[in-house]
């Protein structure tokens, strides 16, 4: 496992660098960033708490963890994709703010994205505490 998350720490190193580079015409401003992650907590609390209201009473999904492993879906799938997401967004601002003619649009888009969700996914649990497994 250890291996793992080797590959795992330099993979979001690299996808941070190719985030920060300039794209004006497919990147959506950093002043967007506030809605973006509304819509991010928005839509992931739904989609969680449909997720949770739809599956029988005996197969609930898992409750909000970082110990989960990516294959309990729904919950743990979500949380390694947007914490891999936000891990990402932080070294592309990171390298953004460091290196000359870097841009932060792409990072803070991303980042913005993923801690509205991971947010939306925690504020699912913490409403309807019920609807998943302990």
């Amino acid at each position: 496992m250890r291996i793992f998350y080797a590959i795992w720490f330099f993979v979001c190193i690299l996808w941070g660098h190719l985030m920060a580079e300039p794209v004006p015409e497919v990147a959506t401003p950093a002043s967007a960033s506030p809605a973006v992650f509304v819509a991010g907590l928005v839509s992931f609390f739904a989609l969680l708490v449909f997720e949770a209201w739809r599956r029988p009473p005996d197969n609930k999904p898992s409750r909000p963890s970082i110990n989960l492993r990516p294959w309990d879906e729904p919950t743990g799938m979500f949380i390694f994709i947007f914490t891999t997401f936000l891990f990402s967004a932080c070294w592309g601002m990171g390298i953004a703010l460091l290196l000359p003619l870097k841009s932060i649009d792409m990072p803070a888009f991303v980042l913005a994205l993923s801690a509205g969700a991971l947010v939306g996914i925690h504020v699912a649990y913490r409403v309807f505490p019920h609807q998943f497994r302990a």
